[in-house]
């Protein structure tokens, strides 16, 4: 069973399978209830001597965790699979057990499981439709079945046709609860995920150019309430090319990972860090922040890289970095206060690099 169960989260998290795939296993989480529960029914069942009854519902937990294995790659047959079966299994006990045992409130369940992930895609709402259809169609049929009085010779008497409806009408309810539950935990960390990798470098996990603009944004409109003036540099690793040439694109990307990881370090004073693109990083401060202490920080980071070593694959490599600072302006956008700080950083390039200009 642990096994089972760590398979089961390395398939559920596996990268490699798309968004709208892993949103599929909301359903598998349900479905892995329902099975769970053709354990219980089969103990009963078996208890009962219902010897038929027993035999599918054990038949139906020994196909799933089978196909659990040996459908590892093929995600949508897996999950399609999980939903016949289930709908089989409610069928079948259906017609056994009578209307009053309360099977066919398992429909309901398995409606809600399949629609809500499977209405996310739009080239899957005919499908979605058309299966959902099908479910409301089966529970009417079975419901005309048994008001029309067909005898299908039930099997139990009437305490255990109370004792089912009394589980199964729990199990239903508890089936939709936990399936809003999984469902809405899933769906926000999905959104979780999608906001991380909207805001954040995917190299060295600092906030990209995207989220700076939008973090600019909002210190230029609180700076209309306040009027404290926040300060912006722009980093920039000398040479940078030629640490790629040299030693290869891995090394670079491991250069720009240790430089992202010195300024998550400077970041906890409450500045805010992010790669701006290629070897280029910002700095921001908070709104009324010292622009005079601020450089001495830069100061410090510039000597910190130039006195250091950075390690990739047993190569020890030196770097330099150059740095422009601005204050923001009243009237200035963020595209104007980021032009200044490169106007800066460019002056410290032509001025013989590795030294901070403001």
């Amino acid at each position: 069973m642990n096994k089972f169960i760590e398979r089961f989260k390395v398939l559920k998290n596996n990268r490699r399978v798309s968004l709208d795939y892993r949103a599929k296993f909301v359903s598998i989480d349900v479905n892995l209830f329902l099975l769970i529960m053709c354990i219980f029914f089969s103990v009963f069942y078996l208890v009962k001597s219902a010897w038929v009854l027993a035999a599918i519902a054990i038949v139906e937990a020994i196909v799933y965790f089978a196909f659990f294995f040996l459908m590892e790659e093929h995600y949508d047959a897996w999950v399609n699979m999980c939903f016949i079966s289930i709908l089989l299994f409610t069928v079948v006990n259906s017609l056994f057990t009578g209307w009053q045992a309360g099977f066919q409130n398992f429909l309901f369940a398995e409606v809600v499981a399949f629609f809500l992930p499977n209405i996310r895609s739009q080239k899957n709402v005919g499908k979605t439709f058309s299966i959902t259809t099908l479910f409301v169609v089966v529970y009417m049929v079975l419901f005309v079945l048994f008001i029309s009085g067909v005898d299908l010779k039930h099997i139990f008497n009437v305490e255990g046709v109370n004792v089912l409806y009394f589980v199964n009408t729990i199990a239903s309810f508890f089936t939709i609860m936990m399936f809003a539950y999984v469902y809405s935990t899933h769906s926000e960390k999905r959104l979780h995920d999608l906001s991380r990798r909207a805001d954040f470098d995917e190299l060295t996990k600092i906030y990209n150019r995207y989220a700076i603009n939008q973090i600019l944004e909002k210190l230029i409109s609180d700076y209309e309430y306040d009027h404290k003036p926040f300060n912006v540099a722009i980093l920039d690793i000398d040479f940078f090319k030629k640490v790629n040439d040299t030693y290869g694109h891995n090394a670079g990307d491991d250069v720009l990972k240790g430089i992202a990881t010195m300024l998550k370090k400077y970041s906890k004073t409450g500045a805010t860090v992010g790669r701006w693109g290629g070897e280029e990083f910002v700095i921001i401060t908070p709104s009324g922040v010292d622009k005079s202490k601020f450089i001495k920080d830069l100061e410090s980071i510039r000597k910190y890289v130039n006195s250091g070593e950075f390690v990739s694959n047993d190569h020890r490599i030196s770097i330099t970095v150059s740095i422009g600072v601005e204050h923001y302006h009243e009237g200035w956008g963020a595209k104007e206060v980021v032009e200044a700080a490169d106007k800066n950083l460019y002056r410290a390039k032509e001025t013989g690099r590795n030294k901070v200009v403001y």
